[in-house]
């Protein structure tokens, strides 16, 4: 049996983003940008989620073969093959998040907030990864503490290059324009 990110599950999943985001943009003062925040922030959501989590492959056939020692699954090493293209993916796919971070709250965050969002996004991602592990018996991906990092550096990169974006528009928009930006976060 195989599960994607889709169907019932794709259903449910966009239901909740519609909830969500209509929350966020009820008494908002700028309800279109709000909303093309969250809706891109969903959106790019849904794409990571099923990168990293999908499909889920639930097989006793491959459990006798893949199964079995669960540890060879597992990478706690840190910095071990950490530079290779796995590493670059990882950074690549939580570099969105860094910038969508400040565009859904609305507020420009402490750098250590940041840090602490991007490790516990890798937590996260692996530590779903390391579950789906443990329910089956076997997963086709590695639990890596490497991935914990390299995403964590990518929403690090991700909110520097949102933080250049913020600091350039403020800096060289009209008045009106920059007012806009400057309001729109709340300081």
């Amino acid at each position: 049996m195989s599960y994607f990110f889709e169907g019932w599950l794709l259903a449910a999943y966009i239901i909740i983003a519609l909830i969500i985001t209509a929350k966020a943009i009820y008494k908002n003062e700028h309800p279109i940008t709000r909303s093309i925040c969250f809706v891109g922030f969903f959106i790019y959501l849904y794409f990571l989620i099923d990168l990293t989590q999908f499909p889920i492959y639930v097989s006793p056939s491959m459990a006798e073969e893949l199964g079995g020692n669960i540890f060879n699954s597992l990478n706690l090493i840190p910095f071990k093959d950490i530079f290779n293209m796995s590493g670059f993916y990882n950074i690549v796919a939580t570099i969105p998040l860094g910038v969508l971070i400040p565009l859904i709250t609305q507020r420009i965050w402490a750098f250590e907030s940041i840090i602490l969002i991007g490790i516990c996004t890798g937590l996260l991602l692996e530590g779903l990864q390391l579950c789906q592990l443990f329910k089956i018996g076997y997963t086709l991906r590695i639990v890596d503490v490497n991935d914990v990092i390299c995403n964590g550096l990518g929403v690090i990169i991700g909110y520097i290059v949102f933080k250049a974006g913020y600091t350039l528009l403020s800096s060289l928009a009209n008045k009106t324009l920059s007012n806009f930006i400057t309001d729109y976060f709340r300081r």
